[in-house]
């Protein structure tokens, strides 16, 4: 048998469809009770072989036949009724068995410790069909899982069904009949697995379901959720299976509050998701799957790979959930106002391992970066004792918007020098920290060099957000390039290393921060920089201060002189040249048009600015620094936002501008270029994308937004409900209690990288000495 499956395989790809036939053919004669094996195979292939489509003969074939002999998951998917065939089947199944094969090559070189998966399996008197769920976990070839069949109150005989499958990584967990929700939350107690999956008794798994799962999770360690596409197929009166759909669609928050696309038994995630924010709503007979998948991708999509690895059936003679309680509308409201509760005051979180204090490193004190670490600071302060600490590099003073502010945190501000001043500074500051944990903003030394330090000395856990790719950020150049160099290579009588901010400084950093257990970042660019390990926390706002109620619009826009007919684009923050600004004013002279106005608010001063200020136009206006409810003001009165980055500036691919945070938050609609996070934020309806320097595209788009009011306005509600979900200050607590379930699951310590920094920075006073 397993010589003419092999025959036939190797007179396929030699692209011998005739012989192929014959042989599976007379496998089949020889050995009728395994024709499940064969069956779709011989099929596919001849229907292939009429259509000339060979790739999919050959892929569907190579499918079916690197499964194992006895795969319950292709016995059942060969079940399926597939007259007509639905259109790309074929194609799908092929390029989804090329990707999981290629994925499952890289599995041994990822990680030598075994990653164990707990899989969460409730039943309630299913003994007749429970036996083939676990099955297919039985059969999934990555071995490191536990099952924990948590039977709510059956009456069968379960509990035998269980013990007759003999596997020790199968737990069987009685309850008392409480629900669905219930006895998934008693197994997610238990779970001992740093991957949970989920499985349910009328479900079933591709046998490399969990390998995919392991695999994917490990190449993105930044990421704490992922989906899969599924065959969903229903089961008649007759016990006839028809497959209905085999894909999901890309993710969409938007798309996802209004009907659920994930089914729960493709959907798996780490367990700091469960210690952070809960599980299942127990008061929830009906889509509490739903409510838990809303919970666990609201702070960062998850991973999605497009391709089917789980048989979802729908059968009505099981008395499923969604059968049973489907005219149970309250589950509906339930879920509707926990939705509406999260966009208010953020996801409700367990607090496992509260802290008391953090302090929070920031570099500088006087420039427009400050802006992070101080929201950070009263974001967390509403929670936690917090301590800002920073230094007065260029003598400025606080950063000029934030001045007047009295903060509810503790702030340690101290001079900034040069080297060997900046030594003393140092030794005031490594005194002066008395935080729990250390949040470190921007891998500069003044903030990551201290904080390494302090975890020397103190063995002070650390948290690194990078925000920017450091080394490349002053360089408005096309020809900038990243540098990274060894620490152990330095040259102490560099006198660039004089300069404790220097460019040279944060080459020497960049690998450290590579190194460190928890990194934190806002765009996809900069995850890429540090192998997609980066947890995400966003340029973030005060909710509360930028709330579009607290203003009166017509009235704002009076004030800044603006009439009602006047069209408002504004440019607010750092004014460079590669951020657009120049193409700003082409734009108003492309469009023609007396309406159209320019509002620049400039974050400092800059060579751009005072060019600007020279136009002396009636239709462009320079404001200088604004505080934060000015500016939150200034953006409900503009009528539309440009960030146009010029993508031939390194630095412009590893920017996430605050201009967007504040536009998302106050409803401004906003037109960008695919660049950073921009991109994918476009393709899923909260901004409009129009390439740089496409000015017909930019005419056009501007038109519609003015034009489509209804467009408009659906895309200024999404970009408000992605404001409150990710760029608020309740956004930053949950991302920053994640961060810190991470680092505080790791050894805690003197990390080597804080011992090889410490010793290596010892050298070089002793060399300034």
């Amino acid at each position: 048998m397993t010589t003419l499956l092999a025959r036939g395989n190797t007179a396929l790809r030699a692209g011998n469809y005739e012989a192929a036939i014959a042989l599976y053919s007379q496998a089949l004669a020889e050995q009728p009770d395994l024709g499940h094996l064969l069956r779709t195979n011989l099929r596919l292939v001849r229907q292939r072989l009429l259509g000339n489509n060979a790739r999919s003969a050959e892929g569907l074939a190579q499918y079916f036949w690197r499964l194992p002999l006895d795969c319950l998951f292709q016995r059942i998917l060969n079940a399926i009724q597939l007259e007509p065939e639905p259109p790309n089947l074929a194609a799908t199944i092929y390029s989804g068995e090329q990707a999981l094969a290629a994925l499952l090559a890289q599995q041994s070189i990822l990680s030598a410790t075994p990653i164990v998966v707990s899989i969460i399996m409730p039943t309630y008197n299913r003994a007749a069909i429970l036996g083939e769920a676990i099955t297919t976990v039985i059969q999934q070839r990555y071995p490191h899982w536990e099952l924990w069949v948590c039977d709510d109150g059956s009456t069968d005989h379960t509990a035998q069904v269980v013990a007759g499958l003999n596997d020790s990584r199968i737990q069987y967990l009685p309850l008392s009949k409480q629900g669905a929700a219930a006895a998934r939350n008693r197994g997610l107690e238990r779970a001992r697995g740093s991957l949970i999956a989920y499985l349910d008794s009328d479900n079933y798994w591709h046998p490399d379901y969990l390998g995919a799962i392991v695999t994917l999770m490990q190449k993105c360690p930044g990421r704490s959720s992922i989906y899969f596409d599924y065959f969903e197929y229903h089961c008649d009166d007759n016990n006839i299976y028809r497959l209905k759909s085999f894909t999901c669609p890309k993710f969409n928050h938007e798309q996802l509050l209004e009907r659920n696309f994930i089914d729960l038994n493709s959907f798996a995630h780490r367990r700091e998701l469960y210690d952070c924010f809960g599980g299942f709503d127990e008061a929830l007979p009906r889509l509490q799957d739903y409510d838990l998948i809303l919970k666990y991708t609201w702070l960062r999509d998850p991973l999605h790979f497009p391709y089917p690895l789980n048989l979802y059936q729908r059968n009505a003679q099981l008395q499923q959930i969604t059968t049973v309680h489907q005219h149970d509308q309250s589950c509906e409201t339930r879920v509707s106002q926990r939705v509406a509760e999260q966009l208010q005051s953020g996801l409700p979180r367990r607090h496992t391992r509260r802290l008391q204090r953090v302090t929070i490193l920031s570099w500088d004190l006087c420039r427009n970066h400050f802006s992070k670490a101080f929201a950070l600071a009263e974001a967390l302060s509403r929670e936690y004792e917090v301590q800002l600490l920073s230094f007065d590099f260029f003598d400025e003073n606080v950063f000029e918007p934030l001045r007047t502010i009295r903060p509810p945190f503790e702030t340690c501000y101290l001079r900034g020098k040069k080297f060997p001043e900046f030594f003393n500074e140092l030794d005031a500051a490594l005194e002066a920290i008395h935080g729990e944990i250390l949040y470190v903003v921007k891998p500069r030394l003044p903030s990551l060099g201290l904080a390494l330090l302090a975890n020397q000395r103190y063995k002070i856990p650390l948290l690194l957000e990078v925000n920017d790719l450091e080394t490349i950020v002053n360089i408005p150049d096309p020809q900038a390039q990243h540098v990274s160099l060894a620490l152990e290579t330095a040259n102490w009588s560099d006198p660039e290393l004089l300069i404790p901010y220097s460019e040279r400084w944060s080459q020497l950093l960049d690998p450290l921060a590579r190194a460190l257990p928890v990194v934190l970042t806002h765009n996809h660019a900069l995850d890429a920089h540090f192998n997609q390990r980066c947890l995400y926390m966003r340029n973030i706002k005060d909710e509360q201060i930028y709330d579009p109620r607290r203003f009166e619009r017509t009235h704002l826009r009076a004030k800044l002189g603006f009439t009602p007919e006047d069209r408002v684009i504004l440019f607010g923050g750092l004014l460079r040249e590669h951020k657009g600004v120049f193409e700003l004013l082409q734009l108003l002279e492309k469009l023609d048009d007396p309406r159209y106005k320019l509002l620049f608010v400039a974050s400092q001063s800059s060579p751009e600015q005072a060019q600007l200020i020279r136009k002396k136009s009636d239709k462009i206006r320079v404001l200088p620094p604004q505080d934060r409810t000015a500016m939150a003001g200034i953006n409900l009165a503009a009528d539309l936002v440009i960030l146009w980055l010029n993508p031939a500036i390194p630095a412009s691919h590893y920017q996430m501008p605050y201009k967007a945070t504040d536009a998302l938050a106050m409803g401004t609609p906003i037109i960008a270029n695919d660049i950073s996070d921009f991109g994918e934020l476009g393709r899923q309806g909260y901004l409009r994308l129009v390439p740089f320097g496409d000015w017909e595209g930019m005419r056009t788009t501007i038109t519609e937004i003015f034009n489509n009011y209804t467009a408009t306005t659906r895309q200024r509600l999404a970009g408000q409900r992605l404001f409150q979900r990710q760029f608020s200050y309740s956004a930053a607590r949950a991302n920053f209690e994640l961060a810190v379930n991470r680092v505080l699951t790791e050894p805690l310590g003197i990390l080597p990288i804080a011992v090889r920094f410490t010793e290596a920075f010892a050298e070089f006073r002793q060399h300034l000495k």
